[in-house]
C-alpha cells in the first residue's frame, strides 16, 4: 500500500486511521483522542478541510518501525488490464475503440511525415488541433466519440494526456485496449426481487402493478423490505431475458415461439417425395348437405412439399378418417403416390384405415407414414401457413363469422340467417353444398397459378419481371427436367384407395359393420382370415381379398369374390357405413331433444306445485312471459300452467305433449282443425329442424302441409287459451 502525500514528516489523524499502524486505533475519532490523552505535539492542517497534523517522532515505536518498514517497500505494478474481445463491445464502445485508433492513426501520420519529433509531441500537435478547431471536419467529430466524456456543455476537447495514454495502451496490449472499459453489470438486490419474481412467473399473467401492491408480495417478503414500486419491477424485468420474462406465465408449447428454431431446406427433394395434410374448419357457414342447416365445414387439403402444389382435397362435417381417406384417394389419383405421408396425429389421421399395417391404405400403396411431433406445429410450417388461404376465402362469402367479424355484423347476419330459415327453410347468405365444391376446386386452382415466395425465381414472359414461381410452374418445371409422378390408372385407384378390414368368414359369409354379406367362393375359405375392402357411399357389396402372410410382410393378395349384401340379416334394406353413422347421429340429436323436454316439464310442473294448488273449480291459468336476459330478443314465453282442454262440436281435444303428438293428432283428424292450427302448422312445416325429425315421428309431412293450406272448417272457433299457446310456443321454438 503506498503512503499518504507526507509534508515534513507530518499525519493527520485520518491518514494515521487509513495506515492501520500496530500500536494505535483504527479510526479518526480513536487517534483524536489517543492523540489528546498522550498529549501529541500538533499543527494546524494546511490546505483545505482545517484540523490537525502529528509528526512521526510522536507515534508509539511500533508504529514508527511499521512505518519505516513500509516505506522501504516498493508498491507492487498494477497488473495490465486484459484487453477485451472486440466481438463483445457494446454499441458505445465500438464507437469510442474506433474513434481513438482514427486519432492515433492521425498522429502516426504525422510522425511518419516528420511533423512530430515524438509521440508526446504528437499528442500535442493533436490537443492544439482540436482546441483551435483546426483538425479536420472528419476528425473533429471523432473527439466526442473517443474522450465518452462531452462536459456539460459538450465542449470539452481533446488533451495531450489522453492521447497519450492511448498510446502506451496500443503499445502494452494492443488495439483491442482502446476500448473503455465497460462498467460491471448492475445487479439489484434489495430482498424483493425473488419474491417478485415468484409472483410474476405464474400463468394467470397478473401486471406489475398490480403484483407490487398485493398482499400476496407482502406475505413473501423478508421482514424489514418494502414492496418496490412498479417502476423498479419493470427495470428489474427489463432486465431480464425475454425467455426468463416468460418463464412460467406461458406454457412450455407457447415458449416454443421465444426459442431458437432450425429452417427445414427442401433443396433436395423432388415432388411427390413427401406429401402433408392438414385439417381446417371453414370460417364461414355452408349448407349442411344432409339436413340444410348452415354449419362450419372441415376442408382436408394435401400439399406436395416441394413444389407446394395443392394435389388434393377433401371436405366433410369433421376431420374423420373418411375425409382425411378421400383426401388421399384424391391426391394419388391426380398427382401420384408419395414417397412421405407427413401429418401430426390428429382423430382423422390417427386411424386403422390409413396406418394398420397389413390393410390400411398406406401399407397398401407402399407410402411411408411420418407424425410430427405432438404440439410442434412449427414443424408443419408448410401446411400451416397454406392454411391462412381458407381464412382469406371465406371473407369473401357472405356468411364470414371468422374471429376478427365485427360483433355487431356476426349478430346481424345470425339474426338474418335464423329468420330466413324460420320462413322459408333455408338462405341465400348460406352457400349450398355443391356450390362450396366448386368453391373450393376454384380457390385452390388460384393458389396454384400464384407466385410463392417458398419457391425459386423466375423470369416472367409477359412482363420480364423476376418472379416466383407458382406451384404449377414448379411442377411443370420438374416434369420438363425429366421427373414423373408415380401415377396409377382410375381402376386401379379405386381399388388400392378402397379401406379394407381383417374380418374372418363363416360358412361363406363376412359380417362387416353389422351387415351380411355372401359369396359362394368363400366357401372353401371357413374359418380363415380375409381383407374385406368396402365403399363408404355403397354398402351392397364388398370386395374379398386374400392375405398373403409372410415372415417379412403382410399384404393384401387376390381377390377372392365380390360378395353382396344378402338376406341373413333382419333389415331388408343395406345399411352402408356412412347411413349407420347418419343414423346415430339423428338418434343422439333426437335424444337430446326428449331429455331437454322432459327438464322443462318437470321444472314446469315442479314450480307449479310449489307456488300454488289451483283449486278444483279454478279458471285456467293464462301464459306467462318470461324474459331470460333483457339483452336477448325475442323473449321467451313459457306456459306457466298445463295445457287447458278445448271443446270441440265432438267431444274435447285432448292435451298434447309436444308438436309432433298434436301434429298427429291434427292429421287423424282434418275437420277439427281451428283457424290457429292452420296458423301455427304453416310456419311449423317451413322449420328445417321439424322437417327433419317429423318423419322419425311418424308425420306424413305432405298431408300436413296439404291440411294446412286449406281453409279451416265451417263453425270452428278459435279459442283464446288456444290463441296463447299457440303464439307461446311460437316465440320460445322460433327464439
Amino acid at each position: 500500500m503506498s503512503l499518504p502525500q507526507i509534508q515534513d514528516g507530518w499525519f493527520s489523524a485520518a491518514e494515521l486511521a487509513s495506515l492501520a499502524l500496530p500500536g494505535l486505533p483504527g479510526t479518526e475519532r480513536g487517534i483524536q483522542l489517543c492523540a489528546a490523552r498522550e498529549s501529541w505535539p500538533h499543527r494546524p492542517r494546511q490546505g483545505r478541510g482545517g484540523g490537525r497534523e502529528y509528526p512521526i517522532s510522536a507515534l508509539p515505536a511500533k508504529a514508527r518501525a511499521a512505518l519505516a518498514r513500509r516505506d522501504l517497500t516498493p508498491d507492487p505494478e498494477p497488473p495490465p488490464r486484459p484487453p477485451q474481445d472486440p466481438r463483445d463491445f457494446a454499441g458505445w464502445q465500438r464507437a469510442a475503440f474506433e474513434a481513438r485508433l482514427a486519432l492515433l492513426a492521425e498522429a502516426d501520420r504525422l510522425l511518419a511525415l516528420g511533423l512530430a519529433a515524438s509521440e508526446r509531441q504528437a499528442a500535442l500537435v493533436l490537443a492544439e488541433a482540436a482546441r483551435t478547431d483546426t483538425l479536420r471536419s472528419a476528425l473533429a467529430a471523432l473527439v466526442p466519440l473517443a474522450n465518452q466524456r462531452g462536459g456539460k456543455s459538450g465542449s470539452r476537447t481533446l488533451s495531450a494526456r489522453s492521447v497519450q495514454r492511448w498510446f502506451d495502451e496500443r503499445r502494452r496490449a494492443g488495439t483491442a485496449a482502446l476500448a473503455p472499459k465497460a462498467p460491471p453489470p448492475r445487479r439489484q438486490n434489495a430482498g424483493w426481487e425473488a419474491p417478485f419474481l415468484r409472483l410474476w412467473a405464474r400463468p394467470g399473467k397478473r401486471s406489475v402493478a398490480e403484483i407490487c401492491r398485493s398482499a400476496d408480495l407482502q406475505r413473501l417478503l423478508p421482514a424489514g423490505v418494502a414492496a418496490p414500486s412498479a417502476e423498479a419491477a419493470r427495470r428489474l424485468l427489463k432486465s431480464l431475458s425475454p425467455q426468463e420474462r416468460a418463464l412460467g406465465r406461458i406454457g412450455p408449447r407457447g415458449m416454443l415461439a421465444l426459442r431458437a428454431y432450425r429452417m427445414r431446406d427442401t433443396a433436395l427433394l423432388s415432388p411427390g417425395d413427401i406429401y402433408t395434410a392438414d385439417g381446417k374448419t371453414f370460417r364461414a357457414w355452408v349448407r349442411n348437405p344432409l339436413s340444410g342447416h348452415p354449419f362450419k365445414p372441415e376442408i382436408v387439403t394435401v400439399l406436395d412439399v416441394k413444389t407446394r402444389r395443392a394435389v388434393g382435397w377433401s371436405a366433410g362435417l369433421a376431420e374423420s378418417a373418411s375425409v382425411v381417406t378421400d383426401a388421399l384417394r384424391h391426391a394419388v389419383i391426380g398427382a401420384g403416390i408419395p414417397a412421405i405421408w407427413y401429418t401430426d396425429n390428429g382423430p382423422g389421421f390417427d386411424n386403422e384405415t390409413l396406418d394398420d399395417p397389413l390393410v390400411g391404405l398406406l401399407a397398401r400403396l407402399g407410402i411411408t407414414n411420418m407424425d410430427s411431433l405432438p404440439d410442434r406445429s412449427q414443424s408443419r410450417g408448410i401446411i400451416e401457413s397454406f392454411q391462412r388461404q381458407w381464412n382469406a376465402a371465406a371473407k369473401t362469402l357472405p356468411a364470414y363469422l371468422g374471429r376478427d367479424l365485427d360483433k355487431d355484423a356476426a349478430r346481424a347476419l345470425i339474426k338474418k340467417v335464423r329468420a330466413d330459415y324460420r320462413q322459408g327453410g333455408r338462405s341465400e347468405a348460406v352457400m349450398a353444398w355443391d356450390l362450396f365444391l366448386r368453391f373450393i376446386d376454384d380457390t385452390l386452382a388460384d393458389y396454384n397459378a400464384r407466385p410463392h415466395r417458398g419457391l425459386p425465381r423466375m423470369v416472367d414472359p409477359e412482363s420480364g419481371r423476376r418472379r416466383h414461381m407458382s406451384p404449377d410452374e414448379a411442377w411443370a418445371a420438374a416434369r420438363a427436367d425429366g421427373w414423373e409422378p408415380l401415377m396409377i390408372s382410375a381402376e386401379e385407384g379405386a381399388d388400392l384407395t378402397r379401406p379394407y378390414a381383417v374380418r374372418r368368414t363363416r360358412r361363406a359369409l363376412v359380417d362387416l359393420f353389422g351387415n351380411q354379406y355372401f359369396a359362394p367362393e368363400l366357401e372353401e375359405f371357413h374359418g380363415d382370415e380375409v381383407a374385406v375392402g368396402y365403399d363408404i357411399h355403397d354398402a351392397a357389396r364388398v370386395w374379398v381379398r386374400q392375405l398373403d402372410r409372410t415372415p417379412d410382410a403382410h399384404r393384401v393378395g387376390r381377390l377372392i369374390a365380390v360378395a353382396r349384401w344378402d338376406g341373413h340379416r333382419t333389415d331388408y334394406v343395406p345399411v352402408s357405413v356412412r347411413d349407420q353413422a347418419r343414423e346415430r347421429r339423428h338418434a343422439a340429436a333426437i335424444k337430446r331433444l326428449d331429455d331437454k323436454r322432459e327438464r322443462i316439464e318437470a321444472e314446469r310442473t315442479g314450480g307449479q306445485e310449489a307456488l300454488q294448488a289451483p283449486a278444483a273449480d279454478s279458471p285456467p291459468a293464462t301464459a306467462q312471459v318470461v324474459s331470460l336476459s333483457p339483452r336477448e330478443t325475442p323473449a321467451i314465453k313459457e306456459a306457466s300452467e298445463p295445457t287447458p282442454t278445448f271443446a270441440a262440436p265432438d267431444g274435447p281435444r285432448p292435451r298434447f305433449s309436444d308438436d309432433y303428438s298434436w301434429a298427429r293428432w291434427l292429421l287423424a283428424n282434418p275437420d277439427r282443425w281451428l283457424p290457429t292450427d292452420t296458423q301455427w302448422m304453416r310456419k311449423l312445416t317451413r322449420r328445417w329442424d321439424f322437417r327433419e325429425l317429423a318423419p322419425l315421428n311418424g308425420i306424413d309431412l305432405a298431408g300436413l302441409e296439404d291440411l294446412a293450406e286449406r281453409p279451416p272448417a265451417a263453425g270452428a272457433q278459435s279459442q283464446d287459451a288456444q290463441d296463447r299457446r299457440t303464439d307461446t310456443t311460437c316465440d320460445a321454438i322460433n327464439s
